[in-house]
């Protein structure tokens, strides 16, 4: 049985909105009313996603040779997670720096490397779990990312903005990524943000080079690093308390296909709201690959 908190109980007397809608905004918030309902209010009062992330998610199914319906799962489990101790909420002007601490992420993410002890020369590594085993490198991004938001976004009137956005008013990133590619999806369907991601494998294989692809749900934005080897890395500086995870956090894939299954988790399809307009809004994310110049 669900429970519910003071807050949510507020949350749903500002907004005549259900109590499980209460806690799915007051999660995105890091537990924080206020901006919990602004959340709320900018996305039109949307309802709660109609699903929730488990180890092992359901897929739809089909009919097998007998005739009795199949279901298929697709295994989200990470390969490593790593949480901090904090999150982009306890930061001030934290709140809506998410897609700029995504580039930031990026940034850091495509630039890793290592100088060779023979050589000296420089060469760009694989980030794996190594990379965030000291978790004071998460906080440290969104640090540097929200410093970045207060840079490009001092004269803007802009709070949440796209990737497209950041990279045309940031010269610490765009002097360095550039952006090769913005495409449009829908989080519906039991394949959502898997061509995508594969179509990102692709595009890091033929470059030869780790790419990162920011995924904007508004209001949110994260982060997955890409290796040519086939390997993902999500890097996301929101809470997710329904997976348990208090702080922001990084995890590793596999496959495209596992790290899509975790991404329908954490921005799960919102059903009842048709075919029109109302539904491509609230089940669309854009999706910008970032590359190293």
């Amino acid at each position: 049985m669900a429970t519910f908190s003071d807050d949510a109980l507020n949350f749903s007397a500002m907004t005549g909105a259900t109590l499980e809608t209460a806690n799915y905004y007051l999660e995105m918030a890091g537990g924080a009313t206020e901006t919990a309902v602004s959340l709320y209010f900018e996305m039109g009062g949307a309802p709660v996603p109609s699903s929730t992330n488990k180890t092992s998610t359901s897929e739809g199914s089909t009919k097998g040779e007998d005739g009795k319906e199949v279901e298929h799962h697709t295994d989200s489990t990470p390969t490593f997670t790593f949480t901090a101790p904090s999150s982009q909420f306890d930061l001030p002007e934290g709140r809506s720096a998410c897609t700029t601490i995504a580039c930031e992420a990026a940034y850091k993410m495509t630039g890793e490397s290592e100088i060779s002890k023979t050589t000296g020369e420089k060469s760009i590594i694989c980030v794996s779990s190594s990379t965030f085993e000291d978790v004071s490198s998460i906080v440290n991004i969104i640090a540097d990312g929200v410093t970045e938001y207060k840079v490009v976004n001092s004269n803007s009137s802009v709070e949440h903005m796209s990737c497209g956005e950041v990279m045309l008013m940031s010269q610490k990133y765009s002097k360095v990524m550039e952006q090769v590619l913005m495409v449009q999806g829908t989080t519906e369907g039991i394949n959502a943000f898997e061509e995508e991601l594969k179509n990102v494998l692709n595009g890091a294989t033929e470059d030869n080079s780790p790419v990162c692809a920011v995924i904007t749900k508004p209001p949110e934005s994260v982060v997955v690093y890409c290796h040519q080897n086939g390997t993902f890395v999500l890097f996301d500086s929101h809470p997710r308390q329904t997976l348990g995870i208090n702080g922001a956090y990084v995890c590793g894939f596999s496959s495209a296909k596992n790290c899509a299954a975790f991404l329908r988790g954490i921005f799960p399809a919102v059903s009842g709201l048709g075919d029109g307009m109302m539904a491509q809004m609230y089940n669309s994310f854009e999706l910008t690959v970032l590359r190293r110049k």
